[in-house]
This record gives C-alpha cells, structure tokens and sequence, in this order.
C-alpha cells in the first residue's frame, strides 16, 4: 500500500506539472494572439501614416513648385506691362497719335471698335483712321507709329492720290494690357 501511496502522489505530482505547463502553454498562446493583433493593428496605422506623409509631401512639392511658377509669372507681367500699355492709357492715343500726325503734316481721324479682352488680361481693340497729307509725311508718320509706345498692327492701308495729295484709310488692332 506505501507503494500505491507512492505512485498516486507521483501521478499527483505529474498532473499537477501538466497542468501547470498546460496552464503556462495556454496563458503564452493568449498573449501571442493579442500582440498579434495589436502588431498588426500598429503595422497598419505606421502604412496609413506612411501614406499621409507621401501626400503631405507631394503636396508640399507641388506648394513650392507652384510658388516658384507664381514668382516667374510676375516677373513676365512686369515685363509685359512695360511692353504693353494699359488700357486706360488708350485714351490719350488719338490726341497723341494726332499729335504725330501733325508732325509730319497728315491730317489724321482716328477711331476705336470692338474690344475683346483674354482671361490672362491681354486685350485688344479695333482701330480704324483716315488721313490725308503728302507721301513724304505718310512714311515719317508711320515710322513715328511704329516705334511709339502704343503696341499696334496694321491690317490694311488703302492708299489714293493725286499728284502730292495723299489719302488713306488705315484698319488695324491696338493692345493692351489690363491688370485685374
């Protein structure tokens, strides 16, 4: 019997070492599968956040290229506001361009038509004179024109005459610069 004694202590024994290495196996397992979980939780907010600074950063790229662009287009409307007059200052053209025209003894009626302006602020508008002088003063007064300030194209010039009375009739564009 001391021997039965024996060997149901050892059986004692040896389930009670099972079952805590059982409980120990089981208690480890759980914990792995919650920081599992959580590690795969974590993984996926670090490639969210990853993806968010990707953006931020193409974002901010984009900002800085887009205000570089911004400083080199005003520096080509400095330059394009020096080449083109504005439009207010198209009021003082058929006073100044008659001015020219007496210089050189034409006789100059001017007038506007037609005016169309791009979203970028260029315009241009339609302009149309008749004069009549001497040929002589038709060449100077056009080489006047052509190098004043007024930025303008010619389309069309009809010229007529008799002996060293000239006439004209001139169609063409003005442009401008309108600043918004």
């Amino acid at each position: 019997m001391a021997e039965d004694i024996k060997q149901d202590n050892n059986r004692k024994q040896l389930a009670i070492i099972i079952g805590v290495a059982l409980g120990v196996v089981l208690i480890f397992s759980i914990a792995l599968i919650f920081l599992g979980s959580d590690i795969k939780g974590n993984a996926e907010r670090v490639r969210n956040a990853r993806s968010e600074l990707l953006s931020q950063s193409e974002a901010t790229e984009s900002l800085a290229l887009l205000r570089s662009q911004a400083e080199q287009s005003r520096s080509y409307s400095v330059v394009l506001e020096s080449i083109l007059i504005n439009r207010d200052k198209l009021v003082n053209f058929s006073r100044d361009v008659g001015a020219m025209a007496k210089q050189n003894r034409i006789d100059l009626n001017s007038s506007f038509s037609g005016e169309s302006v791009s979203t970028e602020g260029l315009g241009k508008i339609g302009l149309t004179m008749s004069a009549t002088g001497p040929f002589d003063g038709f060449v100077q007064f056009l080489k006047i024109l052509g190098n004043s300030n007024y930025p303008i194209k010619i389309n069309s010039i009809d010229f007529t005459g008799q002996g060293d009375k000239f006439r004209a009739q001139l169609s063409g564009n003005a442009f401008f610069f309108e600043i918004k």
